[in-house]
């Protein structure tokens, strides 16, 4: 029964596009019942897209009626449910590389298997799964919601520059997959074949490997460019606070302390500022905190 009903909704789609093309007919535009989402998410330097719709509850049970337990689901309506990543991830353990996957989904009452499958242009559900195609397959507990989420919807949480969560919720029932990724790697590699000599990227790149943790010798060397490329000039104050920064990450307060005084002296021996903001960035340099 199932592969009647694909067989024809893809007919009806075919018949129907061909005939546009043939007669130039031009559509009528009216509301669709799930409609069509587009997120755009990045994660640190990771582009993410999903591209899903989205069915409402409208009354019905959805989970063990609707969609049934124990039975692939496309994971929304209509077309496949994709996800395009720009960058390679992670999900439980398994290294994904970039590109784009349809997203099937398993529902069980107390999990979800994940299924993430390389051929992501077709409608609704494969008829027969290709084994082959399978890039990644997991398991994921469900959690109860309190209040039920009209409308199927997937969206990303608690974003760092190295992970996130990307939540499926419908009914009362949301499911979260923790995406890893290897952030620092690639910007380290965009650090260390960087050229170009303007002092603000000196300073995001001190600013991102004090922030993270990773090169603090290598910060230093940043540092120091920064110092001397802004002599006399206000940037140059920022060599020497992310500098004290970095030696505080080292766990060497002398260092640190010594460039918070360096600061200091430099913020004091530049006569266009005004007294107020020499204050100001004499309390930054004291702070000795990331903003």
């Amino acid at each position: 029964m199932k592969s009647l009903v694909n067989l024809f909704i893809t007919s009806f789609i075919f018949v129907l596009t061909a005939y546009s093309q043939e007669t130039n007919l031009t559509e009528v535009l009216l509301p669709e019942r799930s409609p069509k989402s587009l997120i755009e998410q990045s994660v640190g330097l990771t582009k993410f897209k999903i591209s899903y719709n989205r069915p409402s509850k409208k009354g019905r049970v959805i989970f063990g009626n609707l969609v049934p337990f124990g039975d692939l689901w496309r994971t929304g309506a209509n077309a496949n449910t994709t996800i395009t990543a720009s960058t390679p991830f992670t999900i439980a353990k398994k290294q994904i590389n970039a590109g784009t996957y349809a997203i099937f989904t398993i529902p069980n009452k107390e999990y979800w298997e994940i299924i993430l499958y390389s051929d992501h242009n077709g409608w609704g559900t494969p008829e027969k799964i290709d084994e082959s195609k399978i890039v990644l397959k997991t398991k994921i507990n469900t959690k109860h919601l309190t209040s039920a989420v009209e409308s199927f919807s997937i969206n990303f949480t608690d974003l760092n520059s190295n992970k996130a969560n990307l939540n499926l919720e419908w009914e009362n029932t949301r499911v979260t997959i923790p995406i890893y990724l290897d952030t620092k790697k690639y910007a380290l590699n965009n650090i260390n074949s960087f050229l170009s000599p303007h002092e603000l990227n000196f300073r995001k790149m001190a600013n991102y490997l004090i922030s993270e943790g990773i090169e603090l010798e290598k910060s230093l060397d940043i540092c120091d460019q920064i110092i001397e490329k802004n002599k006399g000039q206000l940037s140059g104050v920022w060599g020497y606070h992310f500098k004290a920064l970095a030696y505080k990450k080292l766990n060497k307060p002398r260092d640190s302390k010594s460039q918070i005084e360096q600061g200091i002296k430099y913020v004091n021996s530049i006569e266009s500022l005004s007294n107020e903001y020499k204050k100001e960035l004499i309390n930054i340099l004291k702070e000795n905190k990331i903003f």
